[in-house]
């Protein structure tokens, strides 16, 4: 038996987008994209020795989500978490465009 569970596809979406959602809640997409990119291709390598590491103390860390880790450690699944900030970026930045473009007259004017 196995403590290391490896995500289905749908859970791989939705950690994909938990992921991007909270990087860009936290303002942190420029860090996390320069982070990510760079580390893209020993991903697989990073998510081993993160496996080594917790696998001691998996029983005190209890319902660890180790599906992060699976979707971390492919390199396609880090392109796609990158392309999902940028996308989520560019979405919120319309927004502001749009909400700056709406205001009233009147609170422009002082």
């Amino acid at each position: 038996m196995s403590i290391w569970k490896e995500a289905t596809p749908e859970e791989t979406d939705g950690i994909i987008e938990k992921l991007a959602r909270t990087i860009i809640e936290r303002e942190l997409d420029v860090p996390a994209t320069l982070l990510l990119g760079g580390l893209r291709p020993v991903s697989y390598f990073g998510g081993q020795m993160l496996r080594f590491f917790i696998a001691p103390f998996a029983p005190l860390l209890g319902n660890l989500p180790y599906e992060y880790i699976y979707v971390l450690e492919q390199p396609e699944n880090v392109k796609r978490l990158i392309r999902r900030v940028d996308e989520l970026r560019e979405e919120l930045e319309a927004r502001k465009r749009e909400d700056k473009g709406k205001k009233p007259r009147d609170e422009t004017k002082s």
